[in-house]
């Protein structure tokens, strides 16, 4: 098999060319369900088309403004609470109580609560992009392989992909198992407190929510035991200073994002380079099988229906990846399906693979977290290890909570804010050829270990571990 290295360069001039898509000196984003966005899909679906595979684009509604919409409206909550706070606490408590159960069902839990209200979350149209390799004839599970391609420019400056020539001949996908290779097309806003704060960010989004929920509790007393406690009408009168000084921090958040959109080179377009580069080692395997470089992929090709998958609107509360799960749910259901998700890979020493999600309240396949660190081990990826991600989601998360085997994979140093995240710094010169490189030698492993039925196996092991611990607990 070709070196993961040898498909650095074509990886590289991809997200290069995509970044650069109207032709000027500028990095360009792609917003959730926006024309530059389905021009991406449609690029990559030409270039897999071309290399043989059967392709589609799925198109779908949502309001993708709604997802960070929320957090200006729980500000406004924040302000109406203030004002009713001596005369009506009873109103001034249901307001501070509305905003931040909106802020967590919409944002933290990725719930869509507002789709429906029109202005000002107007429905957009989305549209992922589905690439299925030709099956065997009677595949015994599907691996999905997904990516999300949010930014680029004009539908023609997206051919790109045609133009560019990666090492070998041709590329493709796979296909036994059912599995999904999966990313995500689109790039983000910019979060102007992620910008303007830095590292301090995720102590002011705590402080934040830390004087709301003081709100909260403050607007309680003076509801319910101010009217009859001496001593609770004191406390009520006095916090009132300290919660307004609050309004420091929470204000800020009125302005959660200005409309600019990021470039999106590591979140996710690097996800996307690594999705097409083994699409095309995919396709070369499929169009010389008797090659022995591709020995290795053969029993995967022969076993499983291979689709790849690249998601619109992950940035606007993985929206794109709940439609594809609700669309294809009966596919789902019928033949195993393992869907492997490649996240920001930009950060060489930091390889992880996601095994929870809290945010979204998703924990991902126990046999697939397995297999992911069995093949980095097999394949000399040194220091890979299970992760929880710290806070957002990814579209892997989309799939688990609706009982799909999912996994994520990223290269991004967890345990601190990268201050290109979210932010008009993700450009291209932050990605680092190594992770691409890394990350690519990973996914080919996986494969191949899936090729020799280790998904199955992993998963029966993960499950005895499960019985085992279960019964040491009872007794």
């Amino acid at each position: 098999m070709e070196d993961a290295a040898a498909w650095v360069p074509f990886m590289v001039s991809f997200m290069n060319e995509t970044l650069h898509a109207g032709g000027g000196s500028v990095e360009s984003g792609r917003a959730s369900c926006s024309p530059a966005e389905r021009a991406l899909g449609l690029a990559l679906l030409d270039a897999w088309s071309e290399w043989g595979y059967a392709t589609r684009q799925e198109a779908f509604e949502c309001a993708p403004l709604a997802f960070l919409g929320v957090i200006p409206i729980s500000v406004l909550c924040w302000v109406r609470a203030l004002r009713k706070y001596h005369a009506q606490p009873r109103a001034a408590f249901a307001a501070v109580a509305a905003g931040l159960a909106l802020f967590f069902f919409e944002t933290v839990r990725y719930r869509e609560l507002l789709d429906f209200i029109g202005v000002p979350f107007p429905k957009q149209l989305g549209a992922s992009s589905r690439a299925p390799a030709r099956p065997p004839p009677s595949p015994a599970r599907r691996r999905q392989h997904r990516g999300h391609p949010a930014t680029c420019g004009r539908r023609g400056a997206h051919a790109a992909p045609h133009r560019l020539r990666a090492p070998g001949q041709a590329r493709v996908a796979l296909r036994r198992l059912r599995s999904p290779s999966h990313h995500s097309l689109s790039s983000a806003y910019e979060f102007n407190v992620f910008w303007w704060f830095g590292q301090y960010a995720p102590l002011v989004m705590v402080l934040t929510i830390a004087f709301q929920l003081a709100m909260l509790l403050c607007t309680a007393v003076g509801a319910c035991l101010a009217p009859r406690f001496p001593a609770a009408r004191r406390l009520h009168a006095a916090a009132f200073h300290p919660l307004a000084l609050g309004s420091l921090l929470l204000l800020p958040s009125a302005a959660w994002h200005s409309g600019r959109v990021v470039p999106g080179a590591g979140d996710n377009l690097s996800g996307v380079a690594v999705l097409h580069a083994f699409a095309g080692q995919l396709a070369a395997a499929t169009a010389a099988p008797d090659a022995p470089r591709y020995a290795r992929l053969r029993p995967l090709l022969a076993s499983t229906e291979l689709v790849l998958l690249a998601t619109s609107a992950e940035e606007a509360g993985l929206r794109g990846a709940k439609r594809y799960v609700a669309m294809h749910s009966a596919a789902h259901a019928a033949l195993p399906t393992a869907v492997l998700v490649l996240e920001d890979t930009h950060d060489a020493a930091h390889v992880s693979v996601i095994a929870h999600e809290p945010s979204p309240g998703a924990r991902h396949d126990p046999g697939l977290v397995r297999l992911a660190l069995a093949a980095a081990a097999r394949t000399g990826l040194a220091g890979v290890r299970a992760v929880s991600l710290p806070i957002g989601g990814t579209d892997a998360a989309a799939f688990s909570r609706a009982g799909v085997a999912a996994v994520a994979l990223t290269a991004v140093d967890l345990s601190r804010l990268p201050p290109q995240y979210h932010t008009r710094l993700d450009q291209l010169r932050t990605v680092q050829p190594e992770a691409l490189s890394k990350q690519l030698r990973l996914v080919l492993s996986m494969a191949e270990a899936v090729g020799r039925g280790e998904w199955e196996a992993a998963q029966a092991e993960a499950a005895a571990g499960a019985s085992v611990a279960a019964s040491e607990a009872e007794l």
